[in-house]
């Protein structure tokens, strides 16, 4: 479900119990890893982790660049990894055969990955 909360700690309130501890945990290890330069904000109703546009203004539709997110729907909770070219290069999130984390130009040939 869409949240009209505008900052996270608006959104964590928001959450029942189960699922705020869920999404704490997950957020814990995002902002651990995430890379310098990107944002934990509040965007489309969801936690989001993204290249500000004072970094990379120049988007096709005048919003950062969205690199991850976290969410908690109706019936499920979702984190999001997304394509994020804010330096010309593709840098695609996904797993390699051994399920290890691959970043980088060629990591894969598909779409926005999600997780339920």
């Amino acid at each position: 479900m869409r949240s009209n909360a505008t900052t996270v700690d608006q959104y964590l309130a928001e959450l029942p119990e189960e699922r705020r501890t869920a999404i704490q945990a997950t957020r814990a290890v995002i902002l651990e890893n995430l890379p310098e330069g990107y944002e934990e904000a509040m965007n489309w109703g969801m936690i989001v982790y993204q290249v500000p546009l004072e970094r990379y203004p120049d988007t096709y539709n005048r919003q950062p660049l969205m690199y991850a997110a976290l969410a908690s729907q109706k019936n499920y909770m979702s984190l999001f990894r997304l394509l994020c070219a804010g330096d010309g290069q593709p840098h695609l999130m996904s797993h390699d055969r051994n399920g290890h984390l691959k970043l980088g130009p060629g990591a894969g040939d598909h779409g926005p990955d999600l997780d339920r």
